[in-house]
């Protein structure tokens, strides 16, 4: 009976100590995660690298305040992913209930938004437990960078824009099409003013990347080496959704559609070396094999030294006797005798500095040779009087030049048009201030594009002006003048007027307002990289959410729609074009009829004639129409409303409220006027017939699951360590009671039955 009583007594006393600490388990789970604590501040796991949608082992990401996540590509199939266990105690897997040693691995279903990953301290018999967010990507590829130095090859990028590393890349497209596997023979920091120089690993910058073999990374691009991926910035005036970008520049191919150089490009999700670095713009490089196929002049000069050479106020000089007021070139670089030196030229309009070698027109206008990179003294002499000659027939009242040639015998005025409506209707406000290019190939006029470098955000795009109140009507003179220039020529002004029409066409598709037959919604561009942004806005601290940005640049555009398209280019408000046309009568004269096209001031047309110098003429009656002699030169003259008018402008044309424009010059009957649509080659037919055919199904990698959270995991196991599981709604106290408790209760009973000798203690 004694031994009884003593016995229940013993019994009696554990159980009320295993109360006591069950119920302070209780209060200190509750109080903050009490046995939930992490050796070092990294989660000790890793998704092993299993080929595929996974070519590279994949870190846990740590915020702030101890939250982890997984960043997964669109491609990963989450169902059954190998984890890594990394640390020096031991993980536990929950599936299987058993414990897992230091490097080796489990699979684990990550289709949950939480997993939860286990590491067991068999010292203090606890549980720890890391609850990983778990996000997977959008409908857009993913690109893996491994650098061959590491995250110290990261650290020179991003200390020195002129470094460069090598590595290679693996990058597969949103089905799991393996896009490109091989080596990259460069890498360096892209931009000016984006550029950071920070010196830190965690810096995102864009960075241009060279392949080890051509590849056609963005669909519609071609295959290249050069590439650029493009970081979207999220401060100031930017906008941060990068929406801006890729709407711009598939509005702009849809616009010009094969008959010029376009610029394909598209949303990537960027790895560097197993780290997620987040959303970038993937597209082609503006360079010579990348967007713009001209001849490749730079190939056959020879460079022995960078050194350049100045030309300035020496008047036997061609180009500066031209008007050139300035030029650079390369002082030993030559080219094989009997090179045709007229092209091909990429061309880049600079502020107030033209680079190691360009030049600057009479009007100040800077202007870098971008490729040859190092061109010869002559090289740069025949590019400088060509742009000189054509600025000289633009700057006339009557776009012709003291040569008799017009300023179309220089330029192509259909791509100049496509380039200034992209430009000023996305509110670009690099334009003619840098980042605004043209190309010059042999046996061909120079030709505008393609469009780069959209960053506006939306409180920009709530601007009234035609071009844009930020740097383009008040920074530098250069940045408008060719502008003002083209305004005052009526048949240009209707050219483009017209082609806006086209345009319209094209934004209604982007922004759901007619069915998207060339290009793709905003809405659906949107979707494609949401979950995609919504990692790389956690990724990265981004205030706000990509949503909330997203509404605001939506809402922007639909602004800048009214404004554009209802007030700027309304014919009943504005001087839109002035062209002539005439018919030979058969009795030696003329009958020249004038056609204005919007608002006008005036009742009637100014007719003037060109007699010895073609840079202007007299004038020689008033009307409609007029009957003069065949065989002159002629042209009329009209005032209207102004579209590009600004109070503010440093411009005296774009400052007036009023507008003149001289109409075409006919020279010849009947009078021939360009085409103003973009109707696009036999290329172009194949393209859109192949974007409207039923989407290729892609069975490469499985398609991602998106799965609800984890069912409840009842399962028994017969393995030795203790099985955990919870109840979806089992809150973390509960949850870690629970457990102590069933270990107490373990205690208890080999307490009880297994006590030999007064004074034992439990291991």
């Amino acid at each position: 009976m004694k031994t009884f009583k003593r016995r229940a007594g013993r019994g009696l006393l554990i159980l009320l100590c295993a109360a006591t600490l069950l119920i302070a388990l209780a209060v200190a789970a509750s109080a903050d995660e009490a046995l939930v604590y992490s050796t070092k501040d990294e989660a000790p796991f890793t998704v092993l690298a299993e080929g595929g949608a996974l070519p590279e082992d994949l870190s846990v990401w740590k915020a702030t305040g101890k939250k982890y996540y997984l960043f997964l590509p669109a491609a990963l199939d989450r169902t059954g992913v190998t984890i890594r266990y990394d640390g020096k105690l031991m993980a536990y897997d929950e599936t299987a209930g058993k414990l897992i040693a230091p490097g080796e691995s489990f699979v684990c279903d990550l289709s949950a938004d939480t997993a939860n990953l286990y590491e067991y301290n068999e010292a203090e018999g606890v549980y720890v437990k890391y609850a990983v967010n778990v996000m997977q990507a959008g409908h857009i590829p993913t690109l893996w960078i491994t650098l061959t130095d590491g995250d110290e090859a990261l650290i020179r990028i991003n200390s020195s824009q002129s470094d460069v590393e090598q590595g290679s890349i693996f990058m597969v497209d949103e089905g799991g099409k393996v896009v490109y596997d091989g080596e990259m023979t460069r890498m360096k920091g892209h931009g000016l003013t984006s550029y950071e120089r920070s010196g830190r690993l965690n810096t995102k910058n864009s960075y241009n990347i060279n392949l080890g073999q051509k590849a056609e990374l963005v669909p519609g691009a071609g295959r290249s080496r050069k590439w650029s991926l493009l970081r979207i910035r999220t401060w100031g005036s930017y906008d941060p959704t990068g929406m801006s970008y890729v709407t711009a520049f598939n509005t702009f191919n849809a616009l010009v559609k094969d008959e010029y150089f376009n610029q394909c490009t598209r949303f990537v999700d960027v790895y560097i070396d197993g780290a997620y670095w987040g959303v970038f713009v993937l597209t082609e490089r503006m360079d010579i094999n990348g967007s713009m196929t001209v001849t490749d002049l730079e190939e056959k000069t020879t460079m022995p030294s960078t050194k350049t050479a100045q030309i300035s106020n020496k008047k036997s000089d061609p180009a500066i006797a031209a008007g050139i007021k300035s030029y650079s070139y390369a002082t030993a670089s030559t080219v094989p005798e009997g090179t045709d030196i007229t092209g091909g030229y990429i061309l880049e309009i600079m502020c107030n500095h033209y680079g190691e070698c360009g030049f600057r027109t009479k009007h100040n206008m800077y202007v870098n040779i971008k490729s040859p990179a190092y061109p010869t003294k002559e090289m740069v002499q025949y590019i400088a009087q060509y742009v000189q000659e054509f600025e000289n027939a633009l700057f006339s009242d009557t776009g012709y030049n003291e040569l008799g040639k017009h300023y179309t015998d220089y330029v192509d005025e259909r791509s100049y048009a496509a380039q200034t409506l992209i430009y000023a209707y996305y509110l670009n406000w690099e334009i003619y201030r840098t980042s605004t290019y043209m190309t010059k190939d042999v046996g061909e006029v120079i030709k505008f594009g393609p469009v780069w470098d959209f960053e506006s955000g939306p409180w920009v795009m709530y601007d009234q002006t035609l071009f844009g109140t930020t740097f383009a009507y008040n920074d530098v003179e250069q940045q408008h003048c060719w502008f003002e220039q083209a305004w005052r020529k009526g048949d240009y002004l209707h050219l483009i007027s017209e082609m806006n029409g086209q345009l319209k066409e094209i934004v209604d598709q982007v922004m759901g307002l007619a069915e998207p037959e060339i290009v793709q919604t905003f809405e659906d561009c949107a979707n494609d990289v949401r979950q995609s942004q919504e990692m790389n806005w956690l990724r990265w601290g981004q205030p706000d959410t990509f949503d909330t940005w997203l509404d605001a640049y939506f809402e922007s555009l639909g602004v800048r729609y009214d404004t554009w398209f209802n007030n700027l280019w309304n014919p009943s408000k504005y001087l839109l074009g002035l062209t002539v046309d005439g018919v030979d009568n058969g009795d030696g004269t003329w009958t020249l009829t004038g056609t204005s096209y919007g608002k006008i001031d005036s009742d009637y047309l100014l007719w003037f004639e060109i007699t010895d110098d073609w840079t202007a003429g007299e004038q020689i009656g008033t009307g409609e129409s007029i009957t003069v002699p065949a065989g002159g030169k002629y042209y009329a003259r009209v005032t209207g409303p102004n579209n590009a008018y600004y109070q503010y402008a440093n411009g005296k044309i774009f400052k007036n409220k009023s507008l003149t424009v001289t109409s075409n010059v006919v020279t010849e009957v009947p009078v021939t006027l360009t085409n103003p649509r973009i109707e696009g080659g036999k290329l172009w037919q194949r393209m859109l017939a192949a974007k409207n055919a039923e989407p290729e199904v892609i069975a490469e990698i499985p398609a991602p699951e998106h799965s609800g959270p984890a069912a409840e995991k009842g399962e028994e196991t017969a393995d030795t360590a203790p099985r955990l599981s919870r109840s979806a709604s089992m809150s973390d106290a509960e949850w870690i009671v629970m457990t102590a408790g069933i270990v107490l209760v373990a205690g208890t009973m080999a307490v009880l039955g297994g006590i030999k000798r007064k004074g034992s203690k439990t291991a």
